[in-house]
């Protein structure tokens, strides 16, 4: 019987496929890595989260990734990290090195009837109060023609662009309207053809407090393809104004930063899962 054992022993040493295979591990991809990014939110007592998020930048080699999980680090996961309000704050805490190479980005917001709702009313307020601290600065509106009753097609840029002017005093001559963008990606996208046009170094996202984080997490991505293409615009972050957020905006704010991104960067020609061969 020993004999017998010792021979099915020696078998097994020499021919380890019989063996139960280990099991593999899926490569890291784009995709993965931001669920990662996501998760580390969703689930911050989850065992390992953010070490996952650091395994993956070394697969992805890649300074867009640390680019983008640098910034989540910043205004998703770090508990400190503070939205700066215009109804509360002083816009000096900007600290913009140098107002004749800014932008204040003004975010639009879907139009009722074609007119204004009071929520870009606001945004437009909080922008105007930037730029007459930054009396030097760009404003730049954007927003395109929305709205399911809006006949004449009003822009929200171009609604913006006319209150700016007429109800806080911003000159014609300091604003620069875009008229296309119908989603916050669209804003970042369109929004940075025109800060690399005007050689802008620096700008900041001006929009409703709820909205601000996963706006600037694709003005961030921007930020980065900016860079690659030898005309660098750094985003110096976000002035807000209080809105309380409808629909479930507030809980959702991160997935809706993951699914935009996963939009906005197809729309740059990345690649989120591997090809299939």
């Amino acid at each position: 019987m020993k004999r017998i054992l010792s021979f099915f022993l020696l078998l097994a040493f020499c021919f380890p496929a019989f063996a139960e295979p280990a099991p593999e591990v899926a490569p890291v991809t784009p995709d993965s890595f931001l669920n990662d990014l996501y998760n580390a939110w969703a689930y911050p007592e989850a065992d390992g989260v953010l070490w996952r998020i650091e395994t993956d930048l070394v697969e992805l080699a890649d300074p867009l990734w640390e680019d983008i999980a640098g910034h989540w680090r910043q205004v998703y996961l770090n508990p400190a990290y503070r939205l700066l309000y215009y109804e509360t704050d002083d816009p000096a805490l900007l600290e913009i090195p140098d107002p004749s190479a800014h932008a204040f980005v003004v975010l639009g917001f879907r139009l009722r009837h074609g007119e204004m709702e009071p929520e870009l009313m606001l945004r437009c307020r909080a922008a105007a109060a930037a730029a007459r601290a930054y009396p030097e600065a760009l404003v730049v509106c954007t927003g395109g023609a929305t709205g399911s009753s809006n006949p004449e097609e009003h822009t929200e840029a171009g609604l913006m662009s006319l209150y700016l002017q007429n109800a806080c005093g911003i000159d014609r001559s300091r604003i620069v309207t875009e008229e296309k963008a119908k989603s916050t990606v669209e804003n970042a996208v369109n929004t940075f053809r025109i800060l690399e046009d005007r050689g802008i170094r620096t700008f900041t996202v001006v929009t409703s407090g709820y909205h601000s984080r996963w706006a600037q997490v694709l003005f961030n991505a921007m930020a980065s393809f900016s860079r690659r293409n030898g005309k660098p615009a750094e985003m110096l972050g976000s002035w807000c104004c209080t809105v309380t957020p409808g629909g479930g905006y507030d809980f959702l704010n991160a997935s809706l930063a993951v699914y935009q991104l996963r939009t906005l960067l197809a729309l740059q020609g990345i690649r989120l899962t591997p090809r299939e061969e």
